[in-house]
């Protein structure tokens, strides 16, 4: 639209799919194109919003863990593993937009390389 105009829908990670939900005029997304979930525990999950139309427009997020951030493309560490809803909010003078995505944490699993040599003591 036009400078001033009012904002589209934020997607969350990308382009919509056909997974895509729409509740109201905000658009939900499961995963993103460019999302990184699910993260292993202690590594940063990328989260990326647009709008497609619209100017001067801020992005804010809360994680979801009650911490929050901003910006159109975000990285944060989730202090534990889990399923979490974050919540990006779009907005600009003329208009505020809410999406959510679901961001999965997991644990790392435990590894055993072989082969496996044990010797006793002579």
């Amino acid at each position: 639209m036009a400078s001033g105009g009012r904002a589209t829908p934020p997607s969350v990670g990308g382009r919509p799919h056909p997974g895509a939900e729409r509740r109201g005029d905000v658009l939900t997304r499961e995963r993103g194109r460019q999302m990184n979930s699910p993260t292993l525990l202690g590594s940063p999950t990328t989260l990326p919003a647009t709008v497609t139309a619209g100017s001067h427009v801020t992005y804010g997020w809360a994680f979801g863990d009650e911490t929050t951030g901003s910006g159109t493309v975000v990285t944060h560490t989730y202090p534990g593993a889990g399923v979490y809803t974050a919540v990006v909010t779009a907005g600009n003078p003329a208009s505020v937009m809410t999406a959510t995505t679901t961001v999965t944490i997991t644990r790392p699993g435990l590894f055993v390389y072989l082969p496996l040599v044990l010797r006793t003591g002579d």
